[in-house]
């Protein structure tokens, strides 16, 4: 919307910074002692110090009125306040993966699979059902943003996926140029993408791949973090918005690979780039294929703020395209350390068990290691649990 022009006669310092006074005094507690002024990414930062401190961030300044000022209170609190804040529980998007207002990234090398698993999650948020056996507790719409397979190759992997029968709430933007300024990080880009979303309604936005969208170089911090701070500029009108950010890693170290299977942390340093993108990520997940002996093994799994680490062993139906976890002793072996498969030896012995029982046959206090143990094999379909027992599976 243009900006107003000047009246003749329109004194603006003064009319408006009586009126930014008047806002700001209405907000401070007490007798103002001091003003502070700190200019900052979010804009200009105003310190207010009376009988308590308040912060308040001037994000856009109209020139004519002071009615144009966009002015949010940003608040310090005591220890005891936060903690009797009322804040609502974390939505989970995907459990164990992803929850509302979160940004995560899916990394890996060229050709594993990144694009097809993005596609998967998609097709299960709009279809309410289980990514590779994480549950979907309610439907999400999904905008997918594609820079590398055009709408042909789209059309094609979707079409296999869902057998023809398209699910409603998946929207996709793609083009056959990767100079398309509408699906970059570009003025036009953003402008784009927030038309896309609001016709959508989209809960999550899937960016594949980072280093086409961001189009400059994703080893500067400064421009690193600029485009991730435009798509958090997306939640401002869409708070909840999930981001999926899909991504690659770098070029392996044949003397000291770095292995998701045997650590997802260290896997996670090696995202291509600069380290800005996975320190600002709430999460980052991936996928690796490996060959043990003379067969290949497909590994997904990474770190998250809101979640335990995950690792899982994956199959890949060739006819589908879709990936699903392998349900048996072998793979579930192959995501425990050592103290997890002593503890399992002594669990596959009980057959039917409680906590308390395996606790007790195993003599171990390691609680942590028995859970992570019992988790890895339900994941992997060796173990059922019922109510308080768990049941090994034949």
């Amino acid at each position: 919307m243009p900006k107003p022009k000047l009246m003749l006669g329109y004194d603006p310092t003064c009319d408006a910074s009586a009126q930014i006074t008047k806002y700001i005094a209405s907000r401070a507690d007490g007798v103002i002692d001091s003003i502070h002024c700190e200019e900052t990414s979010r804009g200009l930062l105003v310190f207010v110090r009376a009988d308590t401190e308040s912060r308040l961030v001037v994000s856009e300044l109209g020139i004519a009125s002071a009615d144009d000022c966009s002015l949010s209170e940003v608040k310090s609190y005591s220890l005891e306040d936060l903690l009797a804040l009322p804040l609502p529980p974390r939505v989970p998007i995907v459990e164990g993966l992803i929850h509302e207002s979160e940004t995560v990234i899916i990394g890996g090398r060229p050709k594993v699979g990144k694009t097809r698993i993005v596609h998967q999650l998609g097709l299960s948020l709009v279809s309410v059902l289980p990514f590779l056996g994480m549950s979907v507790p309610a439907r999400r719409r999904v905008l997918l943003i594609d820079l590398e397979n055009g709408l042909y190759g789209i059309r094609d992997r979707l079409s296999r996926m869902t057998a023809g029968v398209a699910p409603t709430g998946l929207h996709v933007a793609a083009s056959d140029t990767l100079a398309d300024p509408k699906l970059t990080f570009t003025s036009a880009g953003m402008d784009f993408l927030k038309r896309q979303l609001e016709r959508t309604l989209a809960d999550v936005l899937i960016v594949d791949p980072w280093r086409l969208w961001l189009g400059g170089d994703e080893n500067n911090a400064e421009q690193v973090v600029n485009g991730l701070k435009a798509l958090s500029e997306l939640r401002r009108e869409q708070p909840k918005l999930a981001i999926v950010i899909v991504h690659h890693v770098r070029k392996e170290n044949a003397d000291s690979p770095k292995k998701l299977l045997e650590d997802p942390r260290l896997w996670a340093d090696n995202l291509s780039g600069h380290h800005a993108l996975i320190s600002h990520a709430h999460g980052a997940f991936g996928l690796e294929r490996r060959t043990e002996n003379d067969e290949e093994m497909i590994v997904f799994g990474g770190i998250s703020r809101s979640a335990e680490p995950k690792t899982l062993i994956l199959e890949e139906d060739t006819s589908t395209l879709r990936f699903d976890v392998c349900r048996n002793e072998e793979a579930a072996l192959k995501v425990m350390t050592p103290v997890e498969r002593t503890l399992w030896r002594q669990a596959r012995g009980l057959e039917q068990f409680r906590f308390s029982d395996l606790e007790q046959k195993s003599g171990s206090t390691n609680k942590k290691a028995i859970s992570g143990m019992l988790k890895k094999a339900q994941e992997h379909g060796v173990v059922i649990k019922t109510a308080n027992t768990y049941v090994v599976q034949s």
